[in-house]
């Protein structure tokens, strides 16, 4: 048994760099193409290797991951002549992902109620958001048919946003656009705020962040700023001035949009750790964007499929950052901001933040720059949206066979760059679902199959 063990251990450290290297595809392939070995297996070989793996990582310098674990638990059980097959599920809302090991059908290295154990926590508890999850929140929807925002869909969607931003809420409505903000103050300037801020030339501005160089962006406008001077105040004049240059000119952790109204200008902009959360979804008709998922999963009156790439990166704790766990929503990535407006019939603009912040100039295309902030991998934890209660909340448990999955490589297709603010050596992931190098794509050549008893 020590010997199994010892095997198991090693087993785990070879998934574990897979993992350490973000090399979902590989993993994917070691499992699917270990080969069972030809012979019958032993009396208990089942309940001894799972014994042993788990011995291993109580052993083990740091927790292992279940798709560490189950890799390989599979490849282990096959060795020994059982045909074992790992299976990754997937759960659309709210967002959850594992892996496991079933042997003829039977779960054998987790427990055996665990698709009904994932059904369990379906639901956030009334004032869950309020008291757990509290934060700013932006939101907006701007039709491109002309017409006003349904005001069911957006009764619904400020119900959905309101517990997360407890301390204030204002709103912007004309014609065909809805901008609405929910705050919840984290500075004392932040208490003197009002959201959204419409500026003297109309422009539209709501903003979710902290300032640390107020003193110097209001010197730079002080015929317009003052010390007392609220973060979206001073955001808003250094925008005026510098136009999307002025994004790389903001230090600290924030995220915001821009509308405006003159140009039909659309802007998300994040700073270049990328802490804060901004994400949209667009069609012909209308495009969506908001600090959390929960308005545009729930209210856009449809299913969003789960977007396997981001369920690889998920169990690589590095998911690419311009992915959400939907196909169809996406985020803005970290150091980037986007921009759709006129023209922009097919994809939006995404430009990367220069910092050259003491340059009244912004780079050409033919310029040569080597101090482009490169995008950065987020937070391991996944944000995960909340569902209300409800009697008849069910959890979409979506299992997706491992061998199934397919690589993919493709090369980045950008959208078209704002040659002003772009550097002309990075490359960024594009929103459309292609990958920039920083990532690849999978793709299952199968539909899932659905949920069976455990």
């Amino acid at each position: 048994m020590s010997f199994l063990v010892l095997k198991a251990y090693l087993k785990l450290i070879h998934f574990d760099l897979y993992l350490a290297r973000g090399n979902f595809a590989a993993l994917h392939n070691k499992v699917r193409k270990y080969p069972v070995r030809n012979r019958a297996p032993a009396p208990g070989a089942v309940e001894r290797v799972c014994s042993a793996i788990d011995m291993a990582c109580i052993w083990y310098w740091k927790e292992a991951l279940c798709l560490q674990r189950s890799a390989a638990t599979a490849c282990l059980l096959k060795k020994y002549g059982v045909s074992a097959q790992m299976v990754i599920g997937a759960q659309q809302m709210p967002f959850k992902a594992h892996a496991w090991v079933e042997v003829g059908g039977r779960v054998v290295n987790d427990k055996p109620y665990t698709p009904e154990c994932t059904q369990s926590s379906i639901g956030a508890e009334e004032g869950y958001a309020a008291k757990g999850s509290a934060m700013s929140v932006q939101f907006g929807r701007w039709n491109f048919d002309g017409k006003p925002v349904d005001r069911d869909y957006l009764e619904k969607a400020r119900a959905s946003i309101a517990p997360y931003g407890p301390d204030d809420a204002g709103s912007y409505v004309k014609n065909n656009i809805t901008i609405v903000y929910h705050a919840f103050h984290t500075t004392r300037e932040s208490r003197r705020e009002s959201q959204p801020l419409v500026t003297s030339s109309g422009t539209v501005i709501t903003w979710d962040g902290r300032l640390d160089n107020r003193k110097e962006l209001t010197r730079e406008s002080s015929d317009l700023l003052t010390a007392a001077s609220t973060d979206v105040a001073i955001v808003a004049a250094t925008y005026e001035r510098w136009g999307t240059r002025c994004f790389a000119r903001l230090i600290g952790d924030w995220a915001l949009s821009i509308w405006d109204p003159h140009a039909r200008l659309l802007i998300l902009a994040k700073d270049p750790i990328g802490t804060r959360h901004l994400y949209y979804s667009f069609d012909n008709n209308q495009i969506t964007w908001s600090t959390i998922l929960d308005p545009l999963v729930l209210f856009a009156g449809k299913t969003f499929k789960l977007c396997e790439e981001y369920i690889a990166g998920w169990f690589s704790l590095f998911p690419a950052t311009h992915l959400t766990p939907y196909v169809g929503i996406h985020s803005v990535p970290a150091s980037s901001f986007f921009s759709y407006g006129p023209g922009n019939t097919m994809s939006p603009n995404i430009g990367i933040l220069i910092p050259a912040r003491e340059s009244a100039t912004a780079p050409t295309p033919n310029t040569k720059s080597t101090s482009a902030l490169c995008l950065v991998k987020p937070s391991a934890a996944a944000y995960v949206p909340t569902v209300p209660s409800s009697p008849n909340s069910a959890a979409v448990w979506t299992r997706l066979r491992l061998s199934a999955w397919q690589t993919e490589s493709s090369p980045a297709v950008l959208p078209k760059p704002r040659a002003s603010i772009l550097s002309p050596t990075t490359t960024i992931p594009s929103p459309t679902g292609t990958s920039g190098p920083i990532s690849r794509r999978w793709k299952k050549s199968a539909d899932a199959r659905a949920p069976t008893s455990m």
